[in-house]
């Protein structure tokens, strides 16, 4: 299973409270591994959550952040490849 989360400038201390929260409800040896998809966020993503978030027009930004995301679908396909990859690679 693959999640994402929006951290913007609270990663690190959003993903030792994660990393907490799962220790804590027990799961167990799963290993969880966190990836920064920044550099997938295109331009679409940025200008729609701008008119969501800043500008209060979700009208608007959210088919615009819809319209990114499956753009920038192939991006995070490829991210998330790459860590099953390493993650495969140091098993």
């Amino acid at each position: 299973m693959v999640c994402s989360v929006g951290l913007q400038t609270a990663a690190d201390t959003v993903i030792k409270a994660l990393a907490n929260l799962m220790a804590i409800a027990g799961a167990g040896g799963r290993e969880i591994v966190f990836i920064d998809t920044l550099p997938a966020v295109n331009l679409w993503m940025k200008i729609g959550g701008i008119c969501s978030r800043v500008f209060g027009l979700k009208a608007i930004g959210r088919p615009l952040v819809v319209f990114g995301v499956k753009r920038a679908f192939p991006s995070l396909v490829s991210l998330v490849n790459r860590a099953l990859m390493a993650e495969q690679k140091e098993v």
